[in-house]
């Protein structure tokens, strides 16, 4: 919806001050009423409860979007290292993506460098749990501690012809 559009479609509660939109009734149309009350300055008439929780929302998400590209670092380098037979040209470009990835997170999201120990480690239990997955070893076969140092897990040479 554009901004003329928004905008003509307002109703009378708008003099009312109060929220034109619920939160509950129409969540997109709801941000773009927060957007431009947001704009126009009338903060007094913002929902600052659902504006803060989708704030936190924003966060959460850049975080889980961290791990998620962890978790298939992780996962395929523990593939690459515990199915040496099976090895990919696919995996390793996987991983290459991937750590690619995990750098423009984290260059759009600084503060996340302060949590890469945590983020990292629960990534990994997740990557490893995917590997055991999908290649069938046995769970004794793949470390439950993580063996990757960060800059082995995002800089270590993966070498595979085609690439």
């Amino acid at each position: 919806m554009d901004h003329a559009t928004f905008v003509s479609t307002r109703s009378r509660d708008e003099r009312a001050g109060r929220p034109l939109i619920r939160y509950e009734d129409d969540a997109h149309a709801w941000a773009m009423e927060q957007a431009e009350l947001i704009r126009r300055g009338r903060f007094h008439e913002l929902d600052i409860e659902n504006l803060a929780d989708e704030v936190e929302d924003v966060a959460r998400r850049e975080r889980r979007e961290l791990i998620s590209r962890l978790d298939l670092v992780y996962q395929h380098l523990l593939k690459w290292d515990f199915q040496e037979a099976r090895r990919s040209a696919s995996w390793a470009r996987t991983i290459r993506e991937q750590r690619t990835q995990v750098g423009e997170v984290l260059g759009d999201n600084r503060s996340l460098r302060q949590q890469l120990d945590e983020l990292s480690e629960t990534a990994y239990r997740q990557g490893r749990v995917s590997a055991l997955n999908e290649t069938g070893l046995p769970d004794e076969a793949i470390p439950g501690a993580n063996p990757y140092s960060w800059d082995d897990a995002m800089s270590r040479p993966i070498a595979w012809p085609e690439l």
